[in-house]
């Protein structure tokens, strides 16, 4: 018996999720089970909509049959929301008749906004309108209009009405056409596959779900943006796009509205306070003043300057947030006072645009005039930034004999208090971000100030050294730590890298991209990581120091390895080897070798492979180098597993995960422990293969590294299968299946399949005939429904449960 929870200690009975699926494919539709939960649970729709995360019209399709197939995600929102228990979830997946997702199911979930809506009902209803009469709908206006909270607030009231919900893709921090593709894929949980175009694998990915894909911040990247825009409204019926620009997007399938201004109170001596409460630039102005000033109040001897402000402003929301942030040191009426000053020039011409636009430069301009000259400084100077920085990265960029770097953090706040700067936290660390105009208008002065050059080369210095701490330390203890800042400051080193293109400094951009390979390869950016490295490598010069040059071709050859590109592999990793050489590097060459055997390998070359390794070995022993040792070590075990010899495989694996406990290398501790799990499922020693890839799987799940997930999985799915859990086995093998096509990173899975194909096939086949069609059918889709999350939590789990544990919702 299944059953659901109404209250602690409650339950009713459910009938078992398979006679359950019978009854509902002949009679009954899954709005009638969603109903009957509900009214056992004692809820209302609204009260489930809010304890589910979805609207109370969404409830409402369900149960009245406007959506008779709805996404196993919603399914198991609704799951949580009813108190549901395992077996409960399985049978409202099983009654849903919805389709398990295979690919790009885990979006990024729209933010959360620290401050209320404030207003707008009347924008928010026609924007919403009109996504329904459009496939491509683009808010437009200039910078600081409030687009990109108005995108937001209509994607999050309209993501129920999407079988797969919405998604936010931000553009602001991209800072190259080619990476639209990137951040989109990224925003909708789609990595890369090393032997497809991105867009591709996107297109493919999406082509049958129904989602709300919201483009942020498209100005500065409209023909990327129109282009990828125009092939997804064509490949991909189900999906619409909401983005915002200063301008048009300029496709035929596009719809374009403008965003108006906020409503403002009537300027005059007679504007009362109910007037400024009642308008949304008012409020907002009252909402912005109370956080600088807590005891800020609107007064009737105040309303009229606020009225004033608001109407002088135009409206814009930044540019009222701008003025309401002095109020902690200027009375309202000397900040209506110094507008004037300001703006004396913005008084002609139209209300167009332009208009709109030099509005909130002169907004910008009085507040940059009021800041004395050291916050003035270091704002301009952060302009560098992509994206966001650290306390520690202002200090090391902004800091000079004119700004001491013990200033930087107190004037850093000085910027927050005036909201020029945004912080908010990542992780353990704080994080400070510009936003996209006030970025654009800090560069204006950066350059006005000749000074520009001086500190994007000092930016460029900074994560220069930054990539290259990773590329020596990221094997230690700090690994995960490691992994996290490499990918919060990828906008930065972007950034950095296209600057040492622009600038012609290769040899800076060589040894940035010689250091992060690895990142590129375990976090499924070999693409992008070829693209720069093709790029430097194309301009290096016989003057380029031969170790960055050798140190980047050695990169570039080994994820032309994982690309498949063999050829290119030999010939980039042949060059590293000759500088290696020529400077008498050992450690340059040791590694180099056992690349080449890996690329060897990737050719079916395996003796080749072996002489290669076994003398990456030796040279790597002869100069100490531990590192590279107890990787030649681990690859001639995967060697030795595919030949039959288990005996050698283990000894070998052993030795190199003794070694990598020493070195403290999380990441390679899994792969050995991967690697003996791999032997003792040869060998049949089935309860020691899982015990292994229990102590593997959270190491590889914590690091953020999918693609070996995936490996881990899989080889628990036969061990599964081996020993009877036939149910649990179905459901590792659908979690695998879709986590495969998630990160694009087929290399782990396919290295168990090419050494024993059969085996695999045999244990599906096992698997499939320990349960009927239906039960197979309803276990395979309960594990691709799962979270990536979700699907290593059910893997950890009580190894003899024949059902899908409860799963909490993890996005």
């Amino acid at each position: 018996m299944y059953a659901i929870c109404t209250q602690p200690g409650a339950t009713i009975g459910v009938r078992g999720a398979e006679g359950l699926r019978g009854s509902v494919m002949g009679s009954k539709l899954f709005g009638d089970q969603l109903r009957s939960y509900r009214a056992a649970a004692g809820l209302t729709q609204e009260e489930l909509a809010e304890r589910a995360g979805l609207s109370r019209r969404g409830i409402a399709d369900l149960e009245r049959g406007a959506r008779r197939s709805p996404h196993p995600r919603t399914v198991r929102r609704l799951g949580m929301g009813l108190g549901l228990d395992a077996g409960g979830l399985a049978a409202l997946l099983a009654a849903s008749h919805a389709p398990a997702p295979n690919r790009g199911s885990d979006l990024t979930p729209l933010p959360v906004p620290p401050t209320c809506f404030l207003g707008r009902t009347h924008e928010l209803a026609e924007a919403g309108r009109l996504l329904q009469t459009t496939r491509l709908l683009t808010l437009v206006g200039t910078g600081g209009v409030g687009k990109t909270r108005l995108a937001l607030e209509v994607a999050r009231n309209l993501a129920a009405d999407y079988a797969s919900g919405a998604a936010l893709v931000e553009l602001a921090a991209v800072a190259h056409p080619a990476l639209v593709v990137r951040a989109v894929a990224s925003a909708l949980g789609i990595e890369e596959q090393p032997d497809h175009p991105l867009q591709q694998t996107l297109l493919a990915a999406i082509r049958d779900r129904a989602v709300l894909v919201v483009l942020d911040n498209c100005e500065h990247l409209v023909q990327a943006c129109a282009e990828l825009a125009e092939a997804v409204l064509v490949a991909c019926p189900s999906v619409r796009i909401l983005a915002t620009s200063r301008e048009p997007l300029g496709i035929r399938a596009e719809l374009a509205w403008r965003v108006p201004t906020m409503s403002r109170p009537p300027v005059g001596q007679l504007a009362s306070i109910e007037q400024v409460t009642q308008s949304d630039a008012g409020r907002l102005f009252l909402q912005r003043a109370v956080r600088a000033r807590p005891d800020f109040a609107v007064t009737n001897a105040n309303a009229p300057a606020i009225a004033s402000i608001c109407e002088r402003l135009d409206g814009l929301p930044l540019a009222v947030e701008l003025a309401a942030a002095r109020v902690n040191m200027l009375t309202v009426e000397q900040i209506a006072a110094r507008l004037d000053d300001t703006m004396r020039l913005l008084t002609g011409g139209g209300r167009t645009a332009v208009d709109r636009q030099r509005t909130l430069r002169g907004a910008l301009d009085w507040s940059y005039n009021l800041l004395p000259a050291p916050e003035r400084m270091l704002f301009d100077r952060l302009a560098v930034f992509a994206g966001g920085w650290t306390v520690e990265a202002a200090e090391g960029v902004c800091a000079g004999d004119d700004l001491p770097s013990r200033d930087v953090l107190d004037l850093l706040g000085c910027l927050v208090d005036k909201s020029l700067v945004v912080a908010q936290a990542r992780g353990e660390a704080a994080w400070y971000s510009l936003l996209f105009p006030v970025r654009a208008y800090a560069l204006e002065q950066l350059q006005r100030s000749g000074d520009e050059l001086r500190f994007l080369s000092r930016h460029m210095e900074w994560y220069l050294q930054l990539g290259e701490q990773f590329g020596s330390d990221w094997r230690g203890p700090r690994q995960r730590t490691w992994f996290e800042t490499i990918e919060r400051e990828e906008s930065n080193i972007r950034a950095a890298l296209r600057g040492c293109l622009d600038r012609g400094d290769t040899t800076a951009g060589l040894r940035l991209a010689g250091a992060l390979y690895r990142y590129w390869d375990l976090h499924n950016r070999s693409t992008e990581g070829r693209e720069w490295l093709t790029a430097l490598l194309g301009v290096a010069t016989p003057a380029t120091p031969a170790g960055a040059l050798a140190r980047a071709l050695g990169a570039a050859g080994r994820l032309a390895t994982y690309h498949g590109d063999t050829a290119q592999a030999d010939a980039q990793l042949g060059q590293a080897l000759r500088l290696w050489c020529d400077l008498d590097n050992q450690t340059g060459i040791a590694h180099t070798l056992i690349a080449l055997g890996s690329n060897a390998q990737a050719k079916h070359q395996s003796a080749t492979a072996d002489v290669l390794w076994r003398a990456g070995l030796a040279v790597a022993r002869s100069a100490g180098d531990r590192l590279n040792a107890y990787w030649a070590l681990h690859s001639l075990g995967r060697q030795a597993a595919g030949r039959g010899d288990y005996a050698c495989a283990r000894a070998l694996h052993e030795e190199s995960l003794r070694m990598k406990r020493e070195q403290d290398d999380a990441y390679g501790v899994a792969s050995s422990l991967s690697g003996l799990a791999q032997v003792a499922w040869f060998c049949n020693e089935y309860e020691q293969a899982r015990t292994l890839l229990h102590e593997s799987l959270p190491v590889l799940r914590d690091l953020g590294l999918w693609g070996k997930v995936a490996m881990d999985l899989w080889l628990l799915a036969q061990v599964s299968a081996a020993c009877g859990e036939a149910e649990r086995s179905a459901c590792l093998f659908g979690a695998v299946a879709a986590l495969r096509e998630r990160v694009g990173d087929r290399r782990a899975v396919s290295s168990v399949l090419s050494i024993d194909p059969a085996r695999v096939d045999a244990s599906l086949a096992a698997c499939r005939a320990m349960l009927t069609p239906v039960a197979f059918e309803a276990a395979w889709a309960a594990g691709a429904a799962m979270t990536m999350a979700e699907a290593v939590s059910f893997a950890l789990a009580t190894p003899h449960e024949t059902a899908p544990p409860q799963l909490s919702h993890l996005p």
